[in-house]
């Protein structure tokens, strides 16, 4: 992971490669929706793209069992801090979520991205990072809340830890 440091929801702004010493879920999405400003009907067309919120009220709902296998949350978006902080609140997250506005990921790692109605956004993806080091790429394509489900099977397997017969295994991007 870069030694970057992204704005959070947080207090602490921290190098994101310090947030995933320990091993963490990372899910990378396009925005969060605003129960202010509904989803277009574009919007909707675009295949993935809808469905933040809910991925988010996912993995907020299944913490508990990632934490009992040791894991970490962060979400990161290219959407601002105050949005995002407005829907860490609206939704009760218990974990950050990261603004790269800047699209360092996307640009350091190759994680995918998408224009839509000129704006430039992440295609949803979920990193499983362990020491800094990614062990794991989840492509959920357009599942945006089953996948959640599907990252905490592959964590239960023991991706990166030795566990499941391979030193540094995990899903395939």
């Amino acid at each position: 992971m870069p030694s970057v440091v992204f704005p959070s929801t947080t207090a602490s702004d921290r190098p994101l490669i310090e947030l995933t010493a320990d091993p963490t879920v990372v899910f990378v999405y396009p925005k969060t929706g605003d129960p202010r400003s509904p989803d277009s009907e574009a919007w909707a067309a675009v295949p993935g793209a809808k469905g933040c919120t809910a991925e988010a009220c996912s993995f907020r709902d299944l913490r508990r069992d990632f934490a009992a296998l040791g894991w970490s949350i962060v979400g990161c978006s290219s959407q601002t801090t105050e949005y995002q902080a407005e829907a860490v609140a609206r939704l009760h997250l218990p974990y950050p979520l990261l603004s790269d506005t800047e699209f360092v990921l996307a640009d350091t790692l190759g994680l995918p991205t998408f224009e839509f109605e000129g704006t430039r956004l992440y295609r949803r993806m979920t990193l499983l990072v362990r020491d800094g080091e990614i062990v794991g790429a989840i492509d959920p394509g357009a599942d945006s809340t089953g996948h959640v489900e599907d990252v905490l099977r592959v964590v239960r397997a023991g991706v990166g830890d030795g566990r499941d017969g391979t030193p540094d295994s995990g899903a395939a991007l």
